[in-house]
């Protein structure tokens, strides 16, 4: 496999790793939390919302690692992550959970810390950059095939 070959199947990997993160956090987020561990999760809400939509935003910018990076690409996605903790929180009444301005302005932090972090691992991290111009060349394969000695 070649470089571009490889940066196809992280990406199709990555964006499923995606979906599943973020199927995994809505149905987590709408199960009721029991009585006898409301206070522990309560002290640490915030910092549990904020990390998980870290996660969520950088796993969405790294699934768009191989495209340029430009505002017409990573705000529609910022928005829409945005939209999301906020059907999210607001989805959490009709299960017995409190939605709460507060936490979705906690998921809203995450979601611009993640897609920033994700930014800057994207821009500093050289095979991220411009993959598509890397060559296709069977001469530029990852791990190169055994060379045939048959011929003379």
């Amino acid at each position: 496999m070649n470089w571009r070959q490889w940066g196809v199947v992280i990406t199709s990997v990555i964006r499923m790793t995606f979906v599943c993160y973020a199927a995994a956090l809505f149905t987590l987020t709408h199960i009721p939390i029991p009585a006898s561990a409301a206070a522990t999760v309560s002290s640490w809400d915030k910092a549990f919302h904020v990390g998980a939509y870290f996660g969520l935003a950088f796993l969405a910018m790294a699934s768009f690692a191989w495209k340029p990076l430009s505002l017409n690409l990573v705000m529609p996605i910022v928005f829409a992550l945005l939209v999301f903790a906020g059907l999210d929180e607001i989805l959490q009444g009709p299960v017995g959970r409190t939605p709460d301005v507060v936490d979705w302005l906690a998921d809203c932090f995450g979601v611009i810390l993640g897609s920033a972090s994700a930014g800057v691992v994207i821009h500093f991290v050289p095979v991220f950059r411009d993959w598509e111009a890397l060559p296709n060349r069977p001469s530029d394969q990852c791990f190169p095939s055994p060379v045939d000695h048959s011929s003379p």
